[in-house]
């Protein structure tokens, strides 16, 4: 739970760990600055993380997809977990945004055309499965961020 800053003390909020919490325009700044991602979410009784390569469609996370679990998931509408990050070493600095959602199909043919013109590019991409690519939308209704700060040696 982070503690909300003083009125008028420009401080940022900090969670229990002392984590800057991140406000709702540097969380969408940090997704749109990263092209893969992870995520998670639950099949077979089962927590399965995928890393994924991504765009974002306004506030929503946009993946694409062949026929198998993340697909399956989106089709059940599944919850999902979508974490990206970057840490640095060196400085022991970094941040991560985590969005939580649902998980579906995109079927309407102007947003999938309009997909197509993004320069996505997957991963992993076979020119023979083209055709069963399926386009995927995390709906959130949680985005939360988190930056470490440099740490005093």
């Amino acid at each position: 739970m982070a503690s909300a800053p003083s009125a008028g003390s420009g401080r940022r909020a900090v969670d229990h760990a002392g984590m800057r919490v991140l406000s709702d325009d540097e969380c969408a700044t940090m997704l749109a600055s990263r092209q893969v991602g992870r995520l998670a979410f639950a099949a077979d009784g089962q927590i399965e993380i995928f890393p994924v390569a991504f765009v974002l469609d306004g506030s929503a996370v946009v993946l694409r997809s062949g026929f198998g679990m993340k697909l399956l998931a989106a089709l059940d509408r599944t919850v999902v977990a979508f974490e990206v990050d970057r840490f640095e070493p060196a400085s022991r600095t970094g941040w991560s945004v985590v969005v939580k959602g649902t998980c579906e199909e995109i079927e309407d043919t102007g947003t999938l055309a309009r997909l197509e013109t993004t320069g996505f590019e997957n991963w992993i991409e076979y020119p023979h499965y083209s055709s069963t690519y399926r386009w995927l939308r995390i709906r959130p209704y949680s985005v939360t961020g988190r930056t470490l700060p440099p740490r005093a040696i």
